[in-house]
């Protein structure tokens, strides 16, 4: 091994602990500690003063689905927050709207709404009607946005079909398959569609 002073940088004998040239105390390298959580699970690291999770997905070397979120104060509301990000379960080219409806009522972010906020979105659902047993993959980004617009409402009713919308999809995104990216915003989506409200 070289000497770790780069001025130095001369061969010594691998247990050396000092340099025999420049007396240079050499550090000893610990071996990188195994991995605790499996692919697309997630890791949490520190971040300055704050913690950060990063989820990656890797199927035959390549990245199929990324998502990173930062600012969390401490290491268990990171952890926490990881927690929602688990997988559903179902087969996602064959996932249906309803299945991801009933996997987001089962996230720790769902029951940390308030009920009235609750109340809303289960209003926002049941105008969702029409699409409810549909694959997710199979819904065409004109039919949500019909549905949307012909709600009735005002702004508020129309910006929670979105928003549900929105969190349906993620849930859907963040179960087991090869996601491609929305070519306008470059977001993870389902193939062939695109997330309502996405620019």
């Amino acid at each position: 091994m070289k000497c770790q002073r780069t001025a130095c940088g001369r061969e010594i004998q691998e247990d050396a602990l000092y340099c025999p040239y420049c007396g240079k105390k050499q550090q000893r390298t610990a071996a990188p500690k195994p991995r605790k959580r499996a692919n697309g699970k997630g890791c949490i690291y520190r971040s300055g003063k704050t913690w950060t999770i990063q989820v990656r997905v890797v199927r035959a070397g390549t990245v199929v689905y990324a998502r990173k979120k930062c600012g969390f104060p401490t290491r268990a509301a990171a952890e926490e927050y990881l927690d929602t990000y688990t997988r559903t379960g179902v087969a996602p080219r064959s996932m249906r709207l309803i299945d991801c409806w009933t996997a987001l009522q089962q996230t720790k972010k769902w029951q940390a709404l308030s009920k009235d906020k609750r109340s809303h979105y289960g209003t926002a659902w049941r105008r969702l009607e029409r699409i409810q047993m549909q694959v997710v993959g199979q819904i065409p980004f004109k039919v949500l946005q019909e549905l949307t617009d012909a709600a009735p409402g005002d702004y508020y009713a129309h910006r929670d079909i979105k928003t549900l919308l929105g969190k349906l999809y993620e849930v859907a995104v963040t179960s087991e398959a090869p996601w491609t990216r929305c070519t306008r915003c470059g977001r993870h989506t389902v193939p062939g569609t695109i997330l309502p409200g996405m620019r």
